[in-house]
């Protein structure tokens, strides 16, 4: 289960990464204010994905 919530933590980041790149924006803290997302938000998400 831990390795689970790591993997969708990572993957979480790494997609607020590449937003944020794509946006063009000089932090990933003014991505997640610009898409305002909590990082609970985006877990819940990943955890109804099936990989």
């Amino acid at each position: 289960m831990i390795h689970k919530q790591f993997f969708s933590c990572l993957c979480a980041e790494l997609a607020l990464i590449k937003l944020m790149e794509l946006f063009n924006h000089s932090s990933v803290a003014i991505t997640k204010r610009y898409l305002e997302l909590r990082k609970e938000e985006i877990l819940e998400t990943y955890d109804c994905l099936t990989f």
